[in-house]
């Protein structure tokens, strides 16, 4: 298209990439949401200039864009910025005039463009607008006074996905041009309903708090109306007090048809946003956690009820960290190897192969890498795939922690990277990563509790549990550590669950021998825990009287309610917790008056 005598195509406008824009949830708030793309900030307000119509110094606009006319399926209206245009997909959409006054004389002519910013199908991504599907209007001579532009040429046809339209008018004089006003209306093709999914909710009703431990939120929220928009969910974490405090504000944004959900970690993206690490709790207290999905009602939705929740939380004080002990370490050096060389072995620091399997030691393996500490690191995949255990003492009931070094393989996929840890014959934990992409080996920490001990002897055993093909999952610089037994563990797994002999593949049940010293041993670590917390009689005359049954109950009971001893028998709520979950005692199976006389005040 061609403008009076300018002979070139319209300028083509390059709007405000801004999406939404969002605010903490409080009436008093200094501070704005910015939503850039999916990343969402914090900036101060800034007040507008403010102008003196009155004074004689007053500057007024030159040109000045009021509305734009549109019409949809025949229907006209009138809009100006930011207002909200209710849509169907499917719709025919027409610029049909744009209002516009002039104070001075100008020169030149006036070309319209208008562009439809268009929401990707899924995604958190904000979308864009869509410079290949423009409407284009121009010709118009710029006359003094109010004007009229005829609007764009052509329409469209709307589609689900799009949520704003920008009409442009940009002024051409002789050989420049220059863009004299925009507007953005919001466009709303369906109705949504957005929503808080009660399972994130329910989650974080169940976390706990400590002073001085990051909080994870993994969140969600869902679109189970029509349409498909670009939305976000807002966490604010209020500290309660005579003047509550707004200790963190975190988001979760993105794009819900309807039917599907966004989720993700709700935090800030933005590096200059005033909370843009995830929330440490600083002081112990009462906090509420605020929840709301599109909390600036920028959209009309079938149920505006369902999108706000208000929960009330508790941050303790940090509990004071156990002291540990190593018991072991392992980083498979015991074989000398040569750079670039492999060997396959039945054993390695400490750590025996399973059956006739053998582990595979590397040093230094082209298009592999480099241990994590010192110079060997282990494969269990070697030929196929193999296990390793290792046995040490231990005690009922005593807690360990393990620290390993993980790498997946370079260049095999997530499916043959899979190695499992097992204590004592369970499943504890399952590392995987894709190793696709990476040149050289990329180990990782991995750290976890293992549970407690069954008896006298415990197993610590990886084993590779991806595909079978001679390309596994790495391992290096394995740490155990033991936390001792607690003063009271009521855990008696020698009766609820078969213990494994150190030495042989299969799970052995225990003798009645092993069993009745095990109870011996758990009955004792029970009366030398509660001495001094509970009546003498109870301890000193009811314990050591029960007999294995009651006792192996009684230490069911407590391992269920999750009772620490030392720190909670002293509450008369233990008691009544014990009654209300538990009937065992007063149906027949055990003596109801040792009980009462076991926890008298």
């Amino acid at each position: 298209m061609k403008f009076s005598g300018e002979g070139a195509m319209p300028l083509r406008f390059q709007p405000d990439q801004r999406n939404l824009s969002t605010r903490p949830l409080r009436m008093e708030s200094l501070e704005r949401r910015i939503v850039l793309s999916s990343d969402v900030g914090v900036a101060p307000i800034v007040a507008p200039p403010v102008v003196d119509t009155a004074s004689t110094d007053s500057v007024e606009a030159a040109f000045v864009l009021d509305a734009i006319v549109v019409r949809v399926n025949e229907t006209e209206q009138v809009l100006r910025n930011n207002d909200l245009l209710q849509l169907t997909s499917g719709d025919v959409l027409e610029i049909v005039r744009i209002d516009y006054a002039t104070t001075q004389q100008l020169d030149g002519v006036l070309a319209a463009e208008g562009y439809i910013h268009k929401l990707p199908l899924d995604g958190h991504a904000a979308g864009t607008f869509d410079y290949g599907d423009g409407r284009f209007g121009g010709g118009e001579t710029l006359a003094l006074g109010t004007g009229v532009h005829a609007g764009l040429e052509g329409s469209w046809v709307v589609d689900e996905g799009w949520d704003r339209l920008a009409v442009s008018v940009v002024r051409y004089f002789g050989n420049e041009s220059n863009t004299e006003g925009a507007i953005h209306v919001r466009m709303q093709v369906g109705q949504p309903d957005f929503q808080i999914d009660e399972s994130f909710a329910n989650a974080v009703r169940d976390m706990k708090f400590e002073v001085g431990n990051p909080v994870d939120f993994r969140g969600m929220w869902e679109n189970s109306g029509a349409g498909r928009f670009h939305n976000y969910m807002e966490i604010d974490v209020v500290r309660v007090g005579d003047q509550d405090v707004y200790e963190w504000v975190g988001v979760l944004a993105g794009n819900a048809s309807q039917g599907t959900s966004v989720d993700g970690t709700i935090d800030n993206h933005n590096p200059e946003d005033a909370f843009a690490t995830v929330w440490t709790p600083t002081t112990a207290g009462e906090y509420r956690i605020i929840m709301a999905v599109d909390p600036e009602k920028l959209w009309n939705e079938s149920d505006e009820t369902n999108n706000y929740l208000r929960l009330s939380v508790k941050v303790d004080k940090p509990q004071p960290t156990p002291e540990r002990t190593l018991v072991f370490s392992a980083s498979f050096e015991d074989h000398k190897l040569k750079d670039g060389k492999v060997k396959y072995v039945k054993s390695t620091d400490g750590f025996k192969v399973r059956g006739k399997d053998r582990a595979e030691l590397q040093r230094n393996v082209k298009n592999i890498g480099a241990a994590s500490d010192g110079d060997v690191l282990l494969e269990l995949d070697s030929t196929k795939n193999s296990s390793v255990y290792r046995s040490f003492d231990s005690q009922p009931g005593e807690r360990f922690a393990m620290e390993l070094d993980y790498s997946p393989r370079p260049g095999v996929s997530g499916d043959s990277n899979i190695i499992e840890v097992l204590f004592n014959g369970r499943v504890v934990a399952t590392l995987a990563r894709d190793g696709r992409g990476l040149k050289h080996t990329d180990f990782k920490m991995v750290a976890m509790d293992l549970p407690s001990a069954n008896g006298k002897k415990s197993v610590l055993e990886l084993r590779a549990a991806g595909k079978s093909d001679r390309l596994g999952g790495l391992i290096d610089n394995v740490r155990l550590y033991s936390f001792g037994v607690p003063i009271y563990n009521p855990t008696l797994p020698s009766i609820l669950d078969p213990g494994q002999d150190a030495e042989t593949e299969e799970a052995q049940p225990l003798s009645a021998e092993d069993q009745a010293c095990f109870l011996r041993d758990a009955k004792a670590h029970l009366i030398d825990g509660v001495r001094g917390h509970l009546p003498t009689k109870a301890v000193e005359q009811i314990l050591p009287k029960l007999d294995d049954l009651e006792f192996t109950k009684l230490c069911e009971i407590v391992e269920q309610v999750g009772l620490d001893v030392d720190q909670q028998l002293r509450d008369f709520d233990v008691a009544t917790a014990f009654r209300s979950k538990h009937d065992w005692w007063s149906s027949g199976n055990g003596d109801k008056r040792w009980w009462d006389t076991f926890f008298k005040r």
